[in-house]
């Protein structure tokens, strides 16, 4: 247990300097992130508005918000050229300094504190746990930007237009999603079994691996074959678990979503009408 909470807080302190060291890419992919999902808030501007030009609601012409669209789609397309170089560099050089960060720390352990360790924690931090962190940690923080500016740009705009439609919008939205948050807690605690839980299978593989000659003289095949299959079976739950949690919570924001775009269609075709 000390080893594992050692372990942990290791990685939660490498992962922050990591960011800090990785900075440079990592404010150049949020900039050009943060131009694409304004892109994306304008683009719905500009189909609303040509609509309004064609149901003559608008004072804007066909030729200006085709000189608009134009401008607007070669920021587009600059912006994402230095995003497909920043965040590729970003998360490149971000888990360079990781996995080089743990092997440092590894390294310089002396014998006698190493050989106290399981080696299979260090092993899982290169493989799963890598994998995890490149996805739910670097890369996350890029994702966490876009859905911020997109939320409040969605947001202002919806203001803009219909107020009324913004209040019903979000009262539609906020039960869903709070349902959610229960959910999103123990996909922590999932996650966190996981990278144990795969830490483990590994250091069991890795002994059958070592132990193969003595398995063969003592004739141990099939009592190595229940210790595999019950590890494989435990390793596969955790994560079949983790999977169905994960799926639960894109459940609830599909909800919320479709809860959303309908309820807003509904009460404004409602307004439309009785007005």
């Amino acid at each position: 247990m000390k080893k594992e909470i050692e372990i942990q807080r290791i990685r939660k302190r490498y992962l922050k300097e990591i960011v800090c060291q990785s900075r440079k890419w990592l404010v150049m992919a949020g900039i050009a992130m943060l131009i694409l999902s304004i892109y994306n808030i304008v683009i719905s501007w500009l189909l609303q508005t040509i609509i309004d030009i064609v149901s003559g609601d608008s004072s804007m012409t066909i030729l200006q918000v085709g000189i608009i669209a134009m401008i607007t789609f070669l920021i587009f397309i600059a912006a994402y050229v230095i995003y497909r170089v920043a965040r590729p560099k970003y998360l490149y050089q971000a888990m360079l300094c990781y996995k080089q960060k743990i092997f440092c720390k590894m390294i310089d352990k002396n014998l006698s504190s190493f050989r106290k360790e399981n080696t299979s924690q260090y092993l899982s931090m290169y493989t799963n746990d890598a994998k995890m962190i490149e996805m739910y940690y670097f890369d996350s923080v890029l994702e966490m930007m876009d859905l911020t500016v997109s939320f409040v740009g969605a947001l202002l705009l919806m203001l803009w237009y219909s107020p009324i439609l913004t209040v019903f919008g979000l009262i539609l939205s906020v039960l869903p999603i709070a349902a959610s948050f229960p959910i999103a807690n123990k996909m922590a605690e999932a996650e966190r079994k996981v990278s144990d839980g795969n830490g483990e299978f590994v250091s069991i593989v890795r002994d059958i691996l070592q132990g193969f000659p003595v398995i063969k003289s003592f004739q141990a095949e099939k009592e190595m074959k229940k210790n595999f299959f019950r590890e494989n079976e435990r390793m596969e739950h955790l994560k079949y678990q983790s999977r169905y949690i994960e799926e639960s919570i894109n459940l609830w924001g599909t909800a919320a979503s479709v809860m959303m775009r309908l309820g807003i269609f509904l009460i404004g075709a409602w307004m439309s009408v009785s007005g």
